[in-house]
């Protein structure tokens, strides 16, 4: 879009401009928090995770302790 077309848009287009400019910037910020989240949960699990199992495959029973 034109900045040349603003003095021409009403308000509710002038509303969808601004929204839409902050949406691409909040966007960008959310995604950047939920890839983050992501990346850490995987990374936390994949350590953590197999110690839990064996020790609670262990606790049951299930497995033989060595």
């Amino acid at each position: 879009m034109h900045v040349s077309t603003l003095p021409s848009l009403d308000l509710l287009g002038v509303v969808y401009v601004v929204s839409h400019s902050l949406g691409l910037v909040g966007g960008a910020k959310l995604g950047a928090i939920v890839l983050t989240t992501v990346t850490v949960a995987c990374i936390f699990f994949e350590l953590i995770g197999q110690i839990l199992t064996k020790y609670a495959l262990t606790k049951a029973g299930e497995i033989d302790k060595q």
